[in-house]
């Protein structure tokens, strides 16, 4: 049998429905202080499916924003133009009443842990494969993923296949097949977010 879905619009939003996903787009206003803050929140199903959707709205975001917006990238003495805001599925689980959100920067830089500690429960920290999927590339087809064991490169002069504004790209091989494996170079004032987007980018 055919699985049916069902897409529902109104005056500021989308819901779209199906057996193994659904997806919300509505319009976010939130108040810290005397301050509001606009912005887009973007609700998924969990599990793989609802991961890969989140990933993909995140990926072409970014992509709307840097070819269209690109002065929202830049940043002043006061801050970003431009805030990425994760709220905490933890706070949800253990009944606050409000989430606390954080910096897209911030769990960026919690990747080598796998988890982020919430200053609302700070003795149950919060794992990134809950908040952030696509910093972990679990929203990727398996397909894409290889271990570093199973690549072999070496990176010297004799491998080097060029340079490029954002790596190096050398000769190397998986299952003795010959592949490019081109290695990110780590600029002044860059971030592991910022790394992470080039490489989402290299892979869409």
């Amino acid at each position: 049998s055919t699985a049916k879905s069902s897409i529902h619009y109104w005056r500021r939003g989308l819901w779209f429905e199906h057996s193994k996903l659904f997806l919300m787009l509505r319009p976010l206003t939130t108040k810290e202080g005397d301050m509001y803050t606009s912005g887009l929140e973007t609700i998924t199903s969990l599990g793989v499916n609802g991961q890969h959707m989140m990933g993909l709205i995140v990926d072409e975001i970014h992509k709307l924003i840097h070819e269209w917006y690109p002065g929202l990238e830049a940043s002043t003495i006061l801050g970003d133009y431009l805030q990425v805001r994760v709220p905490c599925t933890k706070c949800a689980q253990l009944g606050f009443k409000r989430q606390f959100a954080f910096d897209f920067p911030e769990c960026a830089a919690a990747i080598p842990t796998g988890h982020i500690n919430c200053p609302r429960h700070p003795d149950s920290p919060t794992p990134l494969a809950h908040l952030t999927p696509e910093l972990l590339l679990l929203d990727m087809p398996q397909c894409f993923l290889l271990k570093s064991d199973d690549v072999v490169c070496i990176q010297d002069e004799d491998s080097k296949l060029g340079v490029g504004g954002y790596g190096i790209v050398y000769r190397g091989t998986v299952d003795s097949r010959d592949v490019a494996v081109k290695t990110f170079i780590e600029s002044p004032g860059s971030t592991p977010a910022d790394m992470l987007k080039e490489l989402r980018q290299e892979v869409n």
